[in-house]
């Protein structure tokens, strides 16, 4: 798992958000996305 960092704007202010991506291997060997959750920051678990 691994998280992009972004700038949003939530209620008029400006917030570090964390995206969590999910990666995973299929049965050739190839990744794939697995799924994407937003979370408050890397230290903190991820919103489902």
């Amino acid at each position: 798992m691994d998280a992009i960092h972004y700038n949003v704007r939530c209620e008029g202010r400006i917030v570090k958000k964390a995206v969590y991506i999910a990666i995973g291997l299929n049965m050739d060997g190839i990744k794939e996305v697995l799924g994407m959750y937003v979370g408050e920051n890397e230290s903190r678990n991820p919103v489902a």
